[in-house]
């Protein structure tokens, strides 16, 4: 019978280390702001990374044609845009923490394939 307590241990202890790595990085993109903007940028909209917009900037020009379903559709855009760049982010931070110790653990560290 072989010993495995020291291998076990390691992976105990990089599976420790993991979870510290995925709070930092979750703490880490809840500060995160992103940037996401419409209509050459006549709409830009800021979002965090807890997937709340926390700024809109509208263009004074796209007010004064007084198109308001093209101004609300502008708005919806850009804010469409910056909660996925919020998102994409997010993810793209998790994977950083993750991909050291995962792949060290013999898990695969990309994405998966759809």
């Amino acid at each position: 019978m072989t010993d495995d307590s020291g291998s076990f241990g390691d992976m105990l202890q990089n599976l420790q280390q993991l979870q510290g790595e995925i709070q930092r990085a979750s703490e880490q993109s809840q500060r995160l702001e992103v940037e996401g903007t419409a209509g050459a940028g006549l709409v830009t909209a800021k979002a965090n990374g807890k997937g709340e917009i926390v700024s809109i900037a509208i263009d004074p020009n796209l007010y004064k044609d007084g198109d308001l379903n093209m101004m609300q559709d502008l708005v919806r855009g850009a804010c469409n845009n910056a909660l996925k760049g919020a998102r994409d982010k997010m993810q793209e931070e998790m994977q950083k923490a993750a991909g050291g110790i995962l792949g060290g653990l013999g898990f695969p560290t990309g994405g998966v394939e759809t």
